[in-house]
């Protein structure tokens, strides 16, 4: 990809570990970038070499598959690793849940949301937000 191609949020294509896959630029650098993999959910840096320009109707043809969001309320620095642990394991295997949008980005941390979903309310108990207090308490 051109250096007048590389804008922040531009949509592009990028190939690691022998997969090509869609992502959206974060910050062009001197040797690399940083962009967001939209179909997986986390971002890395990669080569120049590995970004390839996608036209603006191919890139919009599927609606992202990850959503890049932060929980309210929740502290990272607070959760030990069997809480992350037990809260991944029980959101991987639930058969949907509601998020809700709060209507504010962050810029490292993406859209703050709540989990608004009681099959969920375990895995927060010891963290509740301030909805699950006022709803489960």
């Amino acid at each position: 990809m051109m250096d007048s191609q590389c804008r922040q949020d531009q949509a592009c294509l990028i190939r690691f570990k022998n997969v090509v896959a869609r992502a959206k630029i974060v910050h062009g650098g001197i040797h690399d970038l940083q962009v967001f993999l939209i179909d997986y959910g986390r971002s890395m840096f990669i080569k120049w070499s590995d970004c390839f320009a996608i036209p603006h109707h191919i890139a919009n043809f599927a609606p992202p598959l990850a959503h890049y969001c932060t929980l309210n309320d929740a502290d990272n620095c607070a959760f030990d690793n069997a809480s992350v642990q037990e809260f991944c394991r029980k959101l991987l295997s639930a058969e949907h849940f509601l998020l809700r949008g709060l209507g504010e980005s962050k810029k490292t941390h993406g859209e703050l949301v709540e989990i608004i979903d009681a099959t969920l309310r375990p895995a927060r108990a010891h963290f509740p937000t301030d909805y699950e207090r006022r709803v489960f308490e």
